[in-house]
């Protein structure tokens, strides 16, 4: 069962995160007039969608129940889901202006299936029909290594780099906060 939530200044954040139907029976339920954003972007039968509201928030302990707040602070308390540990919860998805996604947790038979449509929007944003052969498996690798990848596609040379944070003690941090490690893969069309 999905709970999700559209927000920010310009809408261009959603919030989705999945529950089992026991954990979904102890919380508030409060149904869409219009289809939502899981049923808009994966239309099946099936699909039973709640919106995100300050009350779920509070019940999963994301949000003290003692502020009322307005519109911004739901906003934040949204964002703040993806930080938040809470069994109950199976699946967290995150994505702002339709490119950046986080989905938490991830095994490893669900990797191959967000990493396809990933290297698609890459195609697409570089408006180009590209050979991805091999480099599906070359990010599976990294993401088991690193857990968090940082990808940037470049027209010019065809190419996509694949970054990753690297662990470096807290004097390193102190001075230069953002060290990472790269490969840069050369595409094919």
């Amino acid at each position: 069962m999905w709970f999700s939530r559209i927000y920010g200044d310009y809408d261009d954040n959603l919030a989705l995160i999945a529950v089992d139907a026991v954990t979904a029976a102890n919380l508030q339920q409060l149904p869409y007039d219009q289809p939502g954003p899981v049923r808009l972007v994966a239309p099946y039968d099936g699909a039973v969608e709640y919106q995100i509201t300050a009350e779920l928030l509070h019940e999963i302990d994301c949000w003290p129940a003692t502020i009322q707040g307005d519109e911004a602070q739901l906003d934040e308390a949204c964002t703040a889901l993806f930080d938040h540990q809470d069994s109950r919860l199976r699946l967290r998805i995150h994505a702002h202006d339709d490119c950046f996604v986080s989905v938490t947790p991830v095994t490893s038979a669900q990797l191959p299936q967000l990493i396809a449509p990933i290297l698609a929007m890459h195609s697409f944003y570089l408006n180009q029909s590209i050979d991805w052969t091999g480099v599906a498996e070359r990010i599976d690798e990294h993401v088991q290594a690193h857990q968090q990848l940082r990808l940037v596609s470049a027209p010019d040379p065809l190419q996509l780099v694949i970054s990753w944070p690297n662990p470096v003690n807290w004097w390193q941090r102190l001075f230069q906060p953002r060290i990472e490690e790269c490969i840069a893969l050369r595409l094919q069309r």
